[in-house]
């Protein structure tokens, strides 16, 4: 009794279903007809300058969250694996996507808003040419790619992240080696400096 209850239930939910797709859209809404598919609004188009200031605003917005006493560390996303041998296709970390627009994993983005000489840095890991061929690593950024996608100037090895978190940590200032500087607008005159003496000698 209750299974031919139940297909008699089925039978008339399948009904009701057929006598609902088979209504006009102008009978569901009513008025006009409206078409069944709408076609999206073209994405915003921004040129390059535009999309760097609006990261920049997100940038200075977020800094004024913080206040001059605090600092934002923000890690990029850590690959994913499944099967323990197959990488899941890499998604980049909501908030610093946000605020940075790379998709580079292993970089690390601190902000310091109450400091008078480096507001932002950008950690980023070294290239390395095989495992990019390879696809093991996937393409990695120059820190003229970084620069150009993110406008963050002061750019610097991930490898002197730790060191400079301790000295963040412990309220000292922090100088990074200078080959360890990728990208800085303050290195560069120490840089030109160095290559001049080289070019003397």
């Amino acid at each position: 009794m209750n299974m031919r209850k139940d297909k008699r239930q089925l039978t008339a939910i399948f009904i009701s279903l057929a006598a609902v797709l088979s209504l006009s859209p102008a009978s569901v809404f009513g008025g006009n007809d409206i078409p069944a598919i709408h076609a999206a609004p073209p994405p915003p188009v921004f040129d390059q300058k535009a999309r760097l200031a609006e990261l920049a605003a997100r940038r200075a917005r977020v800094a004024e969250k913080i206040g001059p006493n605090g600092v934002l560390i923000l890690f990029s996303a850590t690959p994913r694996v499944y099967a323990n041998d197959v990488d899941y296709e890499y998604r980049q970390e909501n908030n610093f996507y946000y605020l940075t627009n790379l998709k580079q994993r292993g970089a690390t983005l601190v902000l310091i808003p109450g400091s008078t000489q480096r507001r932002e840095i950008l950690f980023l890991p070294g290239r390395n040419p095989t495992l990019e061929t390879w696809g093991w690593s996937g393409h990695m950024y120059r820190p003229e790619d970084a620069r150009q996608i993110s406008g963050i100037g002061e750019i610097w090895e991930a490898k002197e992240f730790e060191p400079f978190m301790r000295a963040l940590r412990n309220r000292q200032i922090y100088h990074p080696k200078d080959d360890a500087v990728l990208m800085s607008a303050r290195a560069a005159p120490l840089r030109r400096a160095i290559s001049r003496r080289s070019l003397k000698r």
